[in-house]
């Protein structure tokens, strides 16, 4: 195991405003407790293109022991979740990466063109992530309290939100997915090919559909 000093984690967000809560805290706990890491945070700017280009240099600057994305999601229909509640990905989709056609959508692997590869194994949509240990989730769920649901499901991340109750039951029902976001796929993907656990935690800031700016709550 690397010394504490040079074990780095890599914090993503879109935005300054994701991540501000987090740098406080960093900031908050600094010179008065000690790591077990050394914090790095970078802001990406949204999308994935800005989030793929960040990860890749901030992964090869920093050579981080873990990645974590952070910020924040819409929750779509059927989830269950509202804002305020916390979702941890246990897989990231490329919802929209194929090719819509008047019989339907054809995704990556009925193209038979990969987004990338793990080892000898083609990654299509679909990009693995890390999911906590039972024993973390035991201590998360203790630490929440019940104050808000915490929990895992599969994101979708997307170049265009859903702004239509239409779109937004499309996603979530084509990729079985419980929120979208922008970014986390296409920052999964840069941790996998360079072999760095990834995680991501979101809070759902707004419930996809029918776009209501005033009803979003991303604090």
């Amino acid at each position: 195991m690397l010394p504490a000093s040079t074990r780095i984690v890599l914090f993503l967000a879109a935005v300054e405003r994701e991540v501000l809560p987090l740098r406080r805290r960093v900031e908050g706990i600094a010179g008065k407790h000690a790591f077990s890491f050394q914090p790095r945070i970078v802001v990406t700017g949204v999308g994935k293109a800005g989030s793929a280009c960040e990860a890749t240099i901030a992964l090869r600057q920093e050579r981080p022991c873990l990645t974590v994305q952070v910020g924040c999601a819409g929750a779509l229909p059927g989830s269950g979740l509202v804002p305020g509640d916390v979702v941890i990905s246990d897989v990231e989709i490329l919802a929209d990466e194929g090719v819509e056609t008047e019989d339907g959508f054809l995704d990556l692997q009925r193209l038979g063109l990969p987004a990338g590869r793990d080892g000898l194994l083609n990654i299509y949509n679909e990009v693995p992530v890390s999911c906590p240990r039972f024993e973390t989730w035991e201590e998360l769920l203790a630490r929440t309290r019940g104050r808000f649901t915490i929990r895992s499901g599969r994101m979708a991340t997307v170049s265009t939100v859903s702004g239509t109750e239409r779109r937004a039951r499309e996603i979530a029902a084509r990729w079985g997915v419980v929120a979208e976001n922008m970014e986390g796929a296409a920052s999964a993907l840069v941790a996998l090919r360079h072999h760095c656990p990834f995680f991501e935690v979101r809070g759902i800031s707004n419930l996809a559909g029918e776009r209501n700016r005033a009803a979003w709550d991303v604090d």
